[in-house]
């Protein structure tokens, strides 16, 4: 009988240890290495701007319409590192469903050099990217659980609205009136 509960255990421990693996362990791991990336584009950083953006294929040619942005005042660059909180996460880092990845928003961070450190977001599917100073593109990755509200937060409170429904609404009027939305998103 003890043989029997000591190989229950064993496997249970076994099952255990494999999910906090496959599932802590390489996503908090992604986590911390996009946070020390912000942390270290946010230290260095001589301009952060914030965007709200639409872009679309036309005519088989790439087209980026702004639809809201601000630059940051230095006194806070400290709050884009607060959007990224530092904790365990539960994602799985390769898991990619269905998402056309499709960023709404990002975060454009230029160091004295004049290299830029941009953090795309979207909100639809969840997804961040970061291209890196230098570096090819950024990895497309799910957006960490603890990341996913103080982002939108962060961009609400730039006035940049975050909702899918809400900013489908205003894509749909900016192509029908050719003009940023006037009044607060």
């Amino acid at each position: 009988m003890k043989r029997k509960l000591r190989i229950r255990s064993i496997i249970l421990w076994l099952i255990f240890l494999f999910l906090v693996g496959a599932f802590f362990v390489p996503s908090t791991f992604d986590l911390l290495h996009d946070k020390w990336t912000i942390n270290r584009a946010v230290a260095h950083a001589r301009s952060i701007r914030v965007e709200h953006y639409r872009s679309a294929f036309e005519s088989e040619t790439f087209r980026e319409e702004i639809i809201a942005a601000r630059d940051l005042p230095p006194e806070d660059f400290h709050r884009v590192n607060d959007a990224f909180p530092v904790g365990l996460d539960v994602s799985f880092p390769g898991l990619v469903l269905m998402c056309s990845f499709n960023p709404h928003h990002r975060i454009i961070i230029t160091d004295a050099s004049g290299k830029v450190t941009t953090i795309k977001v979207c909100f639809e599917c969840d997804h961040t990217e970061i291209d890196r100073a230098g570096q090819p593109d950024g990895d497309i990755h799910t957006t960490p659980f603890i990341w996913r509200r103080s982002l939108r937060n962060f961009f609400a409170s730039e006035g940049m609205p975050n909702s899918p429904d809400l900013y489908r609404h205003i894509h749909l009027q900016y192509a029908e009136t050719n003009q940023a939305p006037t009044a607060a998103h």
